[in-house]
């Protein structure tokens, strides 16, 4: 279901919450599964032209092959977040 889904996508958004905790300091990641299909995404839709979106909340470890991508602080809800979502899916226009 992944993959027939995945290929009528032209835009993916990634949720990224610290909901793994890896080490004993306490220190938090997304869940692997996450990572993995933002993985996926970014193959398939490249990482240059903006259309893996990701949206963060809270203190979380993020791997640092992904810099240059879209984040989004999502820390007081969506519907804050809401105007700079719009922006960035206004420019892929």
């Amino acid at each position: 279901k992944f993959e027939k889904y995945a290929s009528e996508c032209n835009l993916v958004f990634v949720l990224l919450t610290p909901d793994d905790q890896y080490t004993e300091d306490g220190s938090c990641r997304a869940r692997q599964n996450v990572i993995f299909e933002m993985g996926y995404f970014l193959g398939k839709l490249g990482r240059k032209n903006g259309r893996v979106i990701l949206l963060y909340k809270g203190k979380l470890d993020l791997p640092s092959d992904i810099s240059g991508l879209v984040y989004i602080n999502i820390d007081n809800g969506i519907e804050a977040a809401g105007e700079e979502i719009r922006r960035e899916i206004n420019e892929l226009k």
